[in-house]
């Protein structure tokens, strides 16, 4: 996160948060890391604790996307 970490913590600033990942390079692994750890609090991958909790076909597609884009 660049030395960003607080923002990606503070959920008044999620957005924020969210349009730093879509700018980095590894967002994928990063997501695929905080869902494989359970991280339960933060911006890891563009996506919130509640959306990790996505099915994984879901996630899957999302990877296929990111990748492709």
């Amino acid at each position: 996160c660049s030395g960003q970490t607080d923002l990606m913590y503070d959920p008044k600033r999620e957005d924020a948060a969210k349009a730093l990942c879509r700018r980095c390079e590894v967002s994928g692994p990063c997501l695929m890391g905080a869902i494989r750890n359970r991280e339960a609090f933060g911006i890891f991958g563009r996506m919130t604790p509640e959306e990790r909790k996505l099915p994984k076909v879901v996630l899957s597609a999302f990877g296929r996307a990111r990748r492709a884009a």
